[in-house]
């Protein structure tokens, strides 16, 4: 029986986010001194928007994590071996030691108080509301590290915004225990045959991207937006505020999890080859993905009067723009066949081939499309590939290794040659509108499907990869829902591609080599189309446009190396 602590006490790099200092101009014809031609707009200098950022952003990253284990290992009997273990985690969110870090908080949301939005074009009216309405700072004041550094650290009227939160923003989880269990069976006693499994849960923290952008927030964010204006005089355009889009983290939030699970029979079979064949299997639990809790409804932009109000006016939480919470709700399944061939180098020739059929589901793999019904969104994950097919190998080729001719010995005996094989299943896709079919303020969603989408490989052609008739065109789809297909329905055309190389060993002293070889990719120029159109666009007769269906992109042909290379 083995017993041991892992603790780890990480103070990362800190990360400081360089403000545009040097401002970003847009010219656009929307502007209201515009000549109506953008290309005139710039050589006048009449810009439709100027923004420039005046604080960088920082994030001194810091973290504990703390690993209670105890294993044993237990020889049952001659043919039988087993591993057991308990492993117990403590891992505590990262935190921001300078405390520029906020988040939202539904709850502490009034409506009361919220910012003036015009209904024209989104931007706020200035001085009304509480700007800083339902945010709140972490930790229960700002450090003394923060002092300054962090403008906001030296202003006594941002103390109200902590109200006790942990420091790094949710409560740390006491119940994530991780068993582990592994068995090893020889059933014919001879060490040719054996029969493995095992099983195990792991657990993980959220990503640092989850906690980098809180520093964005307000009160941390500070930018100026100064609109139609010239490029002369930037102070004598207009002064405009819209509502800052937030990133948040919840209170409460799991562990991110996994659970593994194989069973597999190896077997050595004659000339050294060892055949795997095996179930792999993995559920993940309580992962990251993010809910933009301030969408519009459904339908909300239907009929007028709503149809003409600008989106920040109608917002759920007005006064900001997405809120893009943090949430551990996402979910995983991986289901797989394996199976797996193997050669060490022996008489020249080493490989290795394997084979996966597998099937990856997952609920958004990042984002839903309607944050209020996230359930359509589970589907095939975005990494599925159904088939997967892999050979690599290296054979030193024999002729002309011992004969008497040294030219032939020299010149053409001793080389060798490698590879790598490669097939696999297309990736999934969606198919997708390019307007606001849903009506709640965004530019795409996914399309209504009425009929199957496969076409047999006799029907298909490069321009034409699906049924593109199976979808209905933007402006007969029912207005104020989204569409009914889901997530990921499609799947691309597959992947193939031989790479192969032939290089040689020069003796030049006794330890010294020079190495000459040549490398094909994509050797026999096989085309290999990996991405299709899938936004839904016909003509007024009712025909595919636009490459709509058609084939997007392709791997490269083929590339040819050479190279020398000294070995000493």
């Amino acid at each position: 029986m083995k017993f041991g602590v892992l603790i780890i006490r990480a103070r990362e790099d800190d990360h400081s986010f360089t403000p545009n200092d040097a401002g970003t101009v847009t010219f656009n014809t929307s502007a209201r001194n515009t000549t109506r031609n953008v290309i005139a707009d710039v050589l006048l200098g009449n810009f439709q928007n100027y923004t420039e950022e005046l604080q960088p952003g920082v994030f001194w990253t810091r973290y504990n994590q703390f690993e209670f284990y105890a294993q044993d290992s237990w020889r049952a009997s001659r043919k039988l071996s087993l591993e057991m273990g308990l492993r117990y985690a403590i891992i505590p969110p990262i935190i921001n030691a300078l405390g520029n870090a906020s988040t939202f908080l539904p709850n502490r949301f009034d409506p009361s108080i919220t910012p003036l939005v015009s209904p024209a074009d989104g931007s706020f009216t200035p001085n009304t509301g509480d700007p800083y309405n339902g945010i709140v700072t972490f930790g229960t004041g700002f450090p003394e590290a923060a002092k300054g550094r962090i403008p906001q650290a030296d202003d006594p009227s941002l103390q109200r915004l902590f109200i006790g939160l942990p420091q790094g923003g949710n409560e740390t989880s006491y119940r994530d225990f991780g068993p582990r269990f592994g068995f090893a069976y020889d059933p014919l006693g001879n060490g040719k045959t054996s029969v493995r499994g095992g099983f195990g849960i792991f657990y993980d923290r959220l990503e640092h991207d989850s906690v980098i952008g809180l520093t964005s927030n307000p009160p941390f964010n500070v930018a100026v937006n100064v609109f139609d204006g010239n490029i002369d005089n930037p102070a004598g355009g207009t002064n405009r505020s819209f509502p800052p889009s937030l990133t948040g983290l919840p209170i409460v939030a799991k562990t991110p999890r996994v659970t593994s699970y194989n069973l597999g029979v190896q077997r050595e079979l004659p000339g050294g080859v060892v055949l795997d064949v095996g179930y792999v299997g993995t559920l993940g639990r309580n992962l990251r993905r993010t809910i933009n809790i301030n969408q519009l409804p459904v339908g909300t932009r239907l009929n007028p009067p709503n149809s003409g109000i600008n989106v920040n006016a109608l917002r759920p939480y007005q006064g900001y723009g997405n809120i893009s919470m943090v949430d551990t709700g996402e979910n995983s399944n991986y289901n797989s066949l394996q199976v797996t061939a193997n050669r060490r180098m022996g008489k020249g020739l080493s490989f290795g081939v394997n084979y996966s059929f597998s099937k990856t589901l997952d609920s958004s793999s990042g984002s839903p499309q309607d944050s209020y019904n996230v359930k359509p969104d589970y589907g095939l994950s975005s990494i599925h590939r159904a088939q997967v097919f892999n050979v690599n190998y290296i054979y030193e080729l024999p002729w002309f290794l011992k004969h008497s001719n040294g030219f032939l010995r020299t010149v053409v005996g001793g080389w060798s040659i490698a590879g790598v094989t490669i097939a696999q299943s297309g990736a999934p896709s969606s198919v997708t509108v390019p307007v606001d079919v849903a009506r709640i303020g965004v530019g795409s969603s996914r399309a209504t499907v009425v009929a199957s989408p496969k076409l047999s490989s006799d029907e298909r052609t490069l321009t034409r990869w699906f049924n593109t008739e199976a979808f209905l065109p933007p402006a007969n789809m029912v207005q104020g829902q989204f569409g009914n297909s889901g997530r990921n329905i499609l799947i691309v055309p597959g992947f193939s591609q031989w790479d192969v190389a032939l290089m040689k060993n020069f003796s030049i002293r006794e330890r010294a080599r020079l190495q000459f070889r040549t490398e094909a990719f994509n050797i026999w120029n096989h085309p290999s189309f990996t991405a299709v159109n899938t936004t839904v666009f016909f003509d007024a007769a009712g025909k595919a446009t636009q490459n709509y269906g058609a084939v997007s992109a392709s791997i490269p042909g083929r590339t040819l190396e050479f190279g020398l290379k000294l070995l000493f």
